[in-house]
């Protein structure tokens, strides 16, 4: 993964300058989270990637009205996982289980494909 980065900062962010990527909200301090980010990396390792963005967002450096002004939701520490098409949210997991597997592929494949025709 390439474009792989891990954002700390919001101001780091620059959800705006994302043309199509993924950015997973991580909370170290949440087993939810963690799981979540080994089916996320594990599910995102199967595909090319090519210039996909792919952001760990630190939740920590959120606050609730961040979260809220920017995703429209105010994220809980689950793992959510965000799907965004020319700095816009297209997509989104805020809680993962077996069943959004399907989804995590689908989604990204969709922003693959869109990507594939630039």
């Amino acid at each position: 993964m390439e474009r792989l980065r891990v954002v700390q900062k919001l101001e780091d962010l620059r959800l705006a300058d994302i043309h199509a990527g993924v950015v997973f909200v991580y909370a170290a301090w949440s087993g939810p989270a963690r799981m979540a980010l080994g089916q996320v990396m594990r599910l995102l390792s199967t595909l090319d990637l090519g210039t996909l963005d792919v952001v760990i967002l630190d939740i920590d450096c959120l606050t609730a009205e961040d979260t809220q002004r920017l995703f429209g939701h105010v994220f809980g520490g689950y793992g959510e996982t965000l799907w965004i098409r020319e700095g816009r949210v297209v997509a989104k997991v805020l809680v993962h289980t077996d069943a959004t597997e399907r989804m995590v592929l689908g989604w990204t494949q969709e922003l693959l494909k869109d990507r594939s025709g630039d």
